[in-house]
């Protein structure tokens, strides 16, 4: 493959493992580590282009529309202009901007554009119930449609997205590639210290969300009840939300929070992803979340939802289980009890759970696809 100059273009900073939860830090690092050279564009800056982008369409908190589109506009104009001084200066055969649609909007180019997102915005406003002003959606969707429209490949992580890109914007499907995300963890075990859970003889689950009710909170902790009630010697532990004061019982544990950055608290979460039995994921509203590839590196089944882009991750029977929305705890708690009363179906579980993160779900396998698809779009 003839080497590439890719312009990573985006208006947060990248280079920071906080910016989208770490994912597009990995996204960066993934592509840094193939035969190409990247080309920063839009990052590093003094500002902070996209926060100025939502606060003048009113979508931060506490901050209410007091500008007018038109400056907007001006904004979006001032960054475009900025990076396309860097493209000038620079040099690239093609653009990679993930969650850029806005970045997008305005720049001025004939350097092709790979476009990348989890989801619409159509459908995140539906799965997370946005509510937006209609002119503020309006706004965005406007954004949306045109970045759908330039790019000249579309990067999705599911097949839940492409549906809705293809329905709701028009896409032509022969622009459209499907490539999996990765683990934000770095600690990943080696594939033989994944089988320890095995000998468990409590089933131990694990829940990982800062929204309670999205993710499932309190269907998490019915599962728990349910497991009970059948008999199964089981443990529960939350981490990453507030949970309500009436949710108490022996045998759940619930942890604020645990920063990845701190040493100590980074290998208490892995540690508690390689003691579990089941990650357990009810969420109710998702598009491609991160933790169910974290939660494989591990080796650690998942017992989750059918909704957003989970049917591309999820193989059933393969690296956990998918449920329906709608689901009963009950049902949850039967396919746990089933699984880990076989051990010998269990390890066997266990070890293809690992092997979907070894095979698809790492930033490495993302970075190779999404390699191939850069030099498509480039011509090479």
């Amino acid at each position: 493959m003839t080497h590439l100059k890719v312009g990573f273009l985006s208006s947060h900073n990248y280079l920071d493992r906080h910016a989208f939860s770490g994912t597009l830090f990995s996204m960066y690092r993934a592509l840094d580590r193939q035969d190409l050279t990247l080309v920063n564009l839009g990052w590093p800056s003094k500002r902070i282009f996209l926060q100025k982008i939502l606060r003048r369409l009113g979508l931060q908190k506490n901050d209410p529309l007091k500008v007018r589109h038109e400056n907007f506009e001006s904004e979006a104009k001032r960054f475009t202009a900025l990076v396309q001084k860097q493209i000038q200066r620079q040099g690239c055969d093609v653009i990679f901007a993930p969650i850029a649609s806005a970045e997008m909007a305005f720049l001025e180019t004939q350097v092709p554009i790979v476009y990348s997102s989890d989801a619409t915005l159509k459908q995140r406003s539906i799965e997370y119930k946005l509510n937006l002003p209609q002119h503020q959606f309006d706004a965005y969707d406007k954004l949306e449609f045109e970045a759908i429209a330039r790019a000249k490949r579309i990067v999705y992580s599911s097949d839940w997205s492409v549906r809705s890109a293809i329905a709701d914007y028009g896409a032509d499907p022969g622009k459209l590639v499907v490539v999996d995300y990765g683990a934000n963890l770095e600690d990943i075990p080696p594939a033989d210290a994944i089988y320890a859970r095995c000998q468990n003889p409590t089933c131990k689950l694990l829940f990982i969300g800062k929204d309670w009710q999205r993710k499932g909170g309190e269907i998490a902790f019915q599962i728990l009840l349910a497991l009970l009630e059948k008999g199964v010697d089981a443990e529960l532990c939350m981490i990453g939300c507030v949970v309500p004061s009436h949710i108490q019982h022996p045998k759940l544990t619930t942890i604020a929070f645990l920063n990845k950055d701190i040493p100590q608290e980074r290998q208490q979460l892995c540690n508690l992803f390689l003691g579990a039995n089941f990650f357990v994921f009810p969420t109710q509203a998702d598009c491609s979340p991160i933790v169910t590839c974290e939660a494989n590196a591990f080796g650690l089944p998942i017992i989750s939802t059918d909704v957003g882009g989970l049917p591309s991750i999820m193989r059933n029977g393969q690296n956990g289980f998918m449920l329906s929305r709608t689901a009963p705890p009950s049902d949850y708690a039967d396919a746990i009890a089933q699984s880990f009363s076989d051990k010998d179906r269990y390890r066997q579980l266990v070890e293809s759970a690992r092997a979907e993160y070894d095979t698809r779900l790492n930033w490495d396998t993302w970075g190779q696809k999404v390699h191939g698809t850069l030099a498509e779009a480039a011509g090479r």
